[in-house]
Formats: C-alpha cells, structure tokens, sequence
C-alpha cells in the first residue's frame, strides 16, 4: 500500500474525503466521535428507547417488525435475537441482487428453517437492475452503493405496504458509523439520530425523506437523462411518485432501526453464539469485518480501493479502534490480511463483468476515469471547508495590499450634499474595510437613517461546484491577461490625492424622463449610464477605436453566507467596450458574464486567500503591476435608496451618493445612485491621468449633456 499520512489514532489515510487532522494528528471522525460516544455507548438507556418503540406498538399488526437476511452472520442473529429475547412477530425477506452466493444461500435456508420464518425473496426486473448497477459503476465508480439505496427504499416499501411499524436492519456498528461525521453524504446517518432519542414521527419522516432524497438524487447522477431515470424508477418501483406522497402524509412510518445500535456488538461473540444455537456454518478462514454473502464482493474491495485510492475496510477498522474493540495495530494487520486490496481478484472480476455484460477493458478504463473524479471532488470538498473555516475578509485584503504594493490609498469616496446650503461633506473609508453598499448604509445608519436591510444580489444565488471551478477559471484568465489602454496623456509618476469628485443631480422631473428613455431601450441603468459615460469620455482621454475594459462592482450579498454583512461582499464584472457599441450591445454582454456566473467566478478568486494566503495574493498583484495590466474604469451604480429619517430637514435636503476608488491602472472612477427619485452621478480621474479639476468638470458636463440629448 502507498505510504501516506494517517490519523494517529484510526488508520483512516489523508485521501479519505473530508478528513482533517489536529495539532495532535487526530482526525476530525475521530474527534466528532469522542464527542458523541457517551450517548452511542449508554448501552442501558438506549435498550430502554428500543424497548419502549416494541412495548408501543407490539401485537396491533401482523408483523411487528421486518428484517431483511443476506445470509450474513449479522443479520441472522439479529433475526434470532428478536424472536426470542424480545418475543416479536418478525416478516423477514430476502433482496435478490443476483449477487448471492451459495454460501448466503445456504445460511438464508438453515435459519428459515430453524426459526420457522416467514420469509420471501425479493426480486426486480434483471435488465433494470443490470442498468442501475452498471451506471453506478460507470458514473461513480463505487459498485455496492447501488444496492445499498436500493435496499432501503424496497425496505421502507415493504413495510409501508404491509403496516409494518418497524424495518430492523443488520448493519454493524463499525457500518453505521464510518461516514458520522457532521455534515456527512451518508443517507443513514439521519436515522442514527432519529433512533438514540425517543419515539417521534415526525423525526422519522425527516429521516426517511432525507435517505429517500438521497437514493433520488443517486438515480440522478447515474441517469442524468430525465426521461430514462424516470422510466427505470418506474420499472424498479411502480408508482413511486404516489407512493412517496402517500407514504409522507400517513400516520404509521416504519421506523428504520440499527439493532446494534442500542446493543452492544462483539463480532467474535456473535460467531459463537449463532454455531451454538443454530449451526450457522461458517467459512474455515473467515476474518472479523469479513463478507463472505457475495459472489462480487472481492471484485468490489478491488475496485472501491483502486477508485477511491483508500480501502473501504479502513473506515469499519477505524470505528472499531474508536470503539475499543481492536487496537490500531490490530486494524493494521487485519488490513493486511485484506488479499484483494494488492491482488487482482480475477474470478470475482469475471463473475461482475459477465453479470454486468461489459469486458475487463471497458471495467479498467471505469476505474480510471472515476479515480480522476473522485480525486476532484476530494479536492472539491477540502477547498469547500478551507472557505468556510477562515474568517478574514480576504476581499478587504486584496485592497490593503494593493495599497501598501501600489503607495496608494484606495478609498470610496462618499458626500452628503444639503441642497439648501449647497455644501458638501465628505466622508473617505478605505476598500480594504467595506465596500460601497455597506459603506453606504454604514454612514446612513450612522447619521440617522433607518436602513433596514442593504440590497441583495439579483442573479443566480445557487450553481453546482463545477459551474464555480468553470467560472473560477474563466474569471482568472480574464484577468491575468494583459489589458490595454492607448492614453491620450498618462504620467505614472502622479500619486493621489487628486483634485477630488465631481458630481451632478437630476431632478426628480430628468430622472422620470431618463427611467423612461432607458425603458424605451430595454437596456438595464447600469449599461445605459455606462454607454452614454463611454460616448463622451473615451475620445477625449483615449487614442483611436479599441475596446477598453470596465470594471462593473456587483454588490453579492444574498448569493453567498456571510457573518459580517457590513464587510466586502462585492465582486466585479469585466465589461470590454468600444466606441461602436450600442446601449443594447453593453446590457447584452452584462448579461452574458451573469449568464457564465462571472460573479462566482470572481468571488472565487477574491477569496482565493484562504488556499494561497497573504504571500499568494501579494505575487498576483506584483504580476499584474509588472504586466502594467490596464483597465479603462469602474462604474458603480448603487441603485435605488429611500431611507426615512424623522429630522425633517435631513429628509427633504440632504442628498447622499458616493464614488468609486481609482488607481493607476484603473484610473477613472464613476458612479450612479438614485436617491429619492433623483439621480446622482459621480466622476474622479486618477492625477496620472488628470490633475486638472476643469477639465475633470468638462468630462462630467459631456456626460449629463449626452444623457440629456436623449431626453
């Protein structure tokens, strides 16, 4: 086996998906475990919870419970046990995957015969059953999990139909609890919690619809066509849509019920006591954690290992260890001893591929491709937690380092302008602390407003994790890339300050015409303002007709968590315009860039910090600075404001807007806000290039003139 690192108290390696380890080495199933054992190992407690749900419902049905036998050593004895220690009237079944081998069956007769059971053998279509496993196999990789979902919904089927309150099943505890961990992907985790607390319906509803959510959306990653996924649920299940509204509205939900879980389990001592009672035949070289019920089961330990590159009897190894029923180098030699880890199990390959109609070529080339997914989705899976466990503003932290990188402040400009004494007073708080809409509502609140909540992002709040690693790397090509801009004048050596904003307001009257106008258009405020900015500025600071780029702040708070709504929770677009470009062509390829998720793209990268830290970002914004990457601009419109106020003077004469930061390369800096019906447009240039508050002046009278002519 390849030498990795491993938890220094389980054996689970660091290729386990969503495994951490502490200061000590100790891994997180390991931690969570410790926290919860107190409750799983009060043994007393818990027989008393399950002897209370038999007492309850004991003798009002047929059968008190159902019980689903494999043959396995599990299962019998729990059959056994239920007989006769807690006197239950018991239906068991059989699901007959095409797996069993005559060992199980073998074993499955001696105890229907010895116990006297009612029993039956399950059976679906063969050609439905040989689809489902081979797409699980081909789409995930991962053969036994088509037969784990599938056997608990046919479980839950038959008990419903039946009445039957209770569906027992035989899982170990070292089954049960390899995936507890919070968080986890396993549908039966849900049911652990329901059974270690006291008889509820409603717990049990939430846990059945959890494990029945997660068997449909198994049905959807192995038949990702709609109308194929349908028609083989159909022939595995008829009516299952009806059944699963029947089944969440009905007063009796069968209960799914870990047998071990609130008895104590001794794989050795079950051994024994089933050779005793019943002669159950075991195998001359069985081994604890061992499954001798099926004929594909060695093909499986094979390929899960050579999927998921960990075995998957570390995981029950592992439990055991936390359970105190074998030490850590026990679990190192049992694993040892797992043959078909390192050897290719050549008849039990056979016996899967001739079941499942394909040949070694087409298995080989399975196992492959699905490492390859398996391998992302681990990566996938580490970067989720890695971004949800920092808490810094790693979007503030790329404008604090520009800053000290660049020798500039990068500051939002905000102004509460009084219309009746025409004064204006500034207020300057840095990027790396807020953004603009927080700003905002920041100094709003602060002088008196109510503002009950800041807008929210108005595009598509929730894309799978693909969608964002598409984005992801679109947005950083976009701007990697060197862009340019053919100035008219531009003097690097001029720092800010420069000679400040400039600014003009509407009245409410040129407002309703402009929301009119912009209408009439079909183009969004945003791409018309920005059309008509890009009319007039760009042939009086620009050489000749090339696209220049735009950045276009969106404010995200809505789409993504976040515990500080007054932080950076802003991204950008990147528009490229030039002069030929219509209002209609601008609002078109906004819309594009939402439709790609750009946004998440560019969230994405902002927060890259917490993989790449401090010393990454620093080298990205070197590069950039070295590439003497140059942008045009940024627009940001702020949007609709009507804040109330009870100072009525405030209310009728003062007008709030603000503006966004520019840079050297970045150096024109506009802005729009509608403030209680008037809009207000906001204008700086960086001194690199302008230092002359005329001309800046000049620059904005262009602008309300072009707006206006459309009037």
């Amino acid at each position: 086996m390849k030498k990795i690192k491993t938890c220094k108290k389980c054996i689970l390696p660091s290729t386990f998906r969503n495994i951490r380890f502490d200061k000590k080495g100790i891994c997180n199933y390991c931690n969570e475990y410790e926290q919860l054992k107190t409750k799983l190992c009060d043994f007393k407690n818990l027989e008393l919870l399950l002897l209370d749900r038999f007492e309850k419902f004991k003798g009002k049905y047929k059968y008190d419970c159902l019980v689903g036998i494999s043959g396995g050593k599990d299962s019998s004895y729990i059959v056994y046990k239920l007989i006769n220690d807690y006197h239950l009237n018991i239906l068991t079944f059989t699901f007959d995957n095409g797996f069993l081998n005559d060992y199980a069956k073998n074993n499955i007769n001696t105890i229907v015969k010895k116990l006297n059971l009612d029993h039956f053998y399950y059976k679906i279509d063969w050609d439905t059953y040989v689809r489902i496993y081979k797409n699980a196999l081909k789409k995930i990789g991962i053969p036994c999990i088509a037969c784990s979902y599938l056997s608990v919904i046919i479980m839950h089927k038959i008990a419903y139909e039946k009445e039957i309150p209770f569906i027992i099943h035989g899982r170990s505890r070292a089954q049960m609890f390899k995936e507890l961990l919070s968080g986890s992907l396993d549908p039966f985790i849900p049911f652990i919690k329901s059974n270690i607390n006291p008889y509820n319906v409603e717990n049990i509803k939430k846990a059945s619809s959890n494990a029945f959510n997660k068997a449909l959306y198994f049905f959807k990653l192995t038949f990702p066509d709609k109308k194929k996924r349908e028609k083989i649920i159909k022939n595995f299940v008829p009516d299952f849509d009806k059944y699963l509204n029947k089944y969440k509205n009905s007063s009796l939900i069968p209960e799914y019920l870990g047998y071990f879980l609130f008895n104590k389990y001794n794989e050795n001592e079950i051994m024994r006591f089933l050779k005793e009672k019943i002669d159950y035949h075991f195998l001359k070289f069985n081994k604890i954690l061992d499954h001798n019920d099926c004929l594909i089961h060695d093909a499986a330990t094979y390929i899960n290992y050579r999927v998921l590159e960990y075995p998957l009897l570390a995981q029950e190894l592992s439990v055991l260890i936390r359970e105190g029923q074998i030490t850590r180098q026990g679990a190192l030699t049992r694993m040892s001893n797992e043959h078909f880890l390192y050897n290719y199990p050549k008849d039990s390959i056979k016996i899967l591929c001739k079941k499942l109609k394909i040949d070694e070529k087409t298995l080989n080339k399975t196992i492959k491709k699905n490492r390859l997914k398996h391998k992302i989705l681990r990566f996938l899976i580490k970067l989720k937690s890695l971004y949800k466990k920092s808490k810094i503003d790693w979007i503030g932290r790329w404008f604090s380092l520009s800053e000290k990188i660049y020798g500039e402040k990068l500051i939002i400009k905000f102004c509460c302008y009084n219309t009746k004494t025409k004064k204006a007073r500034w207020m300057d708080i840095s990027h790396s602390e807020i953004d603009g809409a927080s700003g905002y509502g920041y100094l709003l609140k602060k002088n008196g407003y109510i503002v009950s909540s800041l807008p929210k992002f108005k595009g598509n709040t929730s894309i799978s994790l693909i969608a964002k690693i598409i984005a992801y790397v679109k947005f950083m090509k976009m701007s990697l890339k060197k862009h340019q801009v053919p100035w008219q004048k531009y003097n690097p050596e001029k720092r800010l300050p420069g000679c400040g904003v400039i600014f003009n307001i509407f009245n409410k009257e040129e407002t309703k015409k402009i929301e009119l106008v912009i209408k009439r258009m079909d183009v969004s405020f945003t791409s018309f303002l920005l059309w008509t900015l890009k009319n007039v500025i760009t042939p009086v600071l620009a050489i000749g007709n090339e696209s220049n780029m735009w950045m276009i702040p969106v404010n995200f708070r809505g789409a993504v968590k976040n515990d500080n709504p007054m932080g950076n929770l802003s991204v950008y677009l990147g528009a490229k315009l030039n002069q030929n470009m219509s209002a209609k062509d601008i609002h078109l390829q906004i819309k594009e860039l939402f439709k790609q998720n750009l946004a998440w793209g560019c969230w994405w990268v902002l927060n890259i910090g917490k993989i790449i830290r401090t010393w990454g970002i620093k080298l990205i914004i070197k590069r950039i600075i070295k590439q003497n990457s140059m942008w045009f601009g940024s627009f940001s419109n702020l949007g609709k404001w009507n804040p109330e106020i009870d100072d009525k003077d405030k209310n009728e004469n003062e007008i709030w807007f603000g503006c966004p930061p520019v840079t050297r390369n970045q150096p024109v800096g506009a802005g729009a806000i509608n403030w209680k019906g008037k809009l207000v447009l906001s204008l700086q240039i960086h001194p690199c290039i302008s230092d002359n508050i005329d001309e800046i002046k000049k620059y904005l009278n262009y602008w309300v003139k072009e707006i206006k002519s459309y009037l």
